[in-house]
């Protein structure tokens, strides 16, 4: 198996990347990705490939579109994903005279806009759907740390073609029940399990959970030594990001329609 050397790869800005899903009738999904380099300073080195690559889980597919221009846009078919599932992307610019196949530059974690969704959904978990065996929904990490966590829905509640997993992540009473605990859960993973405050100037998830947090109880994080502290900012958070979303009055309104 080829194996890429990552040494002095540089890091292409998320806004420089968008990529848009397109379901067919069947559920076939395909996906258009516009990448446009112009404000990237220093120019990348000419002679570039543009490697893409889909995934969500153990899924994988991957994309060589050959030789990268300052403003290109691709377009590829999906076989390993149906709607309504919505993959992560990332996307390697590769020396394609270097026989090392060394990375030049690199995008990870790129959120594609859902099937009928303009713009690029941002946010700090993502949404998929797989078959779950008997729950409703699980949170799972990321195992290298640049990824983001994400929500897994079982599919078997969406698999009316109707209701995607974004959808369904809206709904009123799903929000209310499921969001502050997965929240909860990502809290809980980060300052418990794995036992690490990220610091201030940390770009992965981690990082960027916690300062989420940290607007949400308006204190910075706990010390990491006392479970006490920890817990009970995580319940401080919960409560806050509950308050925030309106989560009783959402739930009120489900059950009293």
């Amino acid at each position: 198996m080829r194996r890429f050397n990552y040494t002095g790869r540089r890091k292409i800005p998320e806004r420089c990347v968008e990529v848009t899903l397109i379901a067919a009738a069947d559920g076939a999904l395909s996906f258009s990705l516009v990448l446009d380099l112009k404000e990237v300073l220093p120019p990348l080195p000419e002679g570039c490939a543009l490697i893409v690559e889909a995934y969500d889980g153990s899924l994988f597919e991957r994309f060589d579109f050959g030789a990268a221009t300052t403003r290109m846009e691709v377009k590829g078919t999906l076989k390993s994903f149906v709607a309504p599932q919505n993959p992560l992307f990332r996307l390697k610019l590769v020396e394609a005279s270097d026989p090392r196949g060394q990375i030049a530059a690199h995008a990870r974690s790129i959120r594609a806009a859902a099937p009928g969704q303009e713009g690029r959904a941002r946010s700090l978990l993502h949404v998929t759907c797989r078959r779950l065996d008997g729950e409703v929904f699980r949170v799972e990490f990321p195992s290298d740390g640049h990824d983001y966590p994400t929500l897994v829905i079982n599919d078997v509640i969406v698999s009316n073609e109707d209701v995607g997993a974004r959808s369904l992540a809206k709904h009123p009473a799903f929000v209310s029940l499921v969001m502050p605990q997965a929240l909860r859960e990502v809290l809980t993973r980060l300052l418990l399990i794995d036992h690490q405050a990220p610091p201030p100037e940390d770009d992965t998830w981690r990082g960027k959970w916690a300062r989420f947090a940290e607007t949400l109880v308006g204190s910075p994080l706990p010390d990491e030594n006392n479970e006490e502290e920890i817990l009970n900012f995580i319940s401080k958070a919960a409560a806050a990001f509950a308050h925030r979303i309106c989560a009783t009055e959402r739930f009120k309104m489900v059950v009293n329609e």
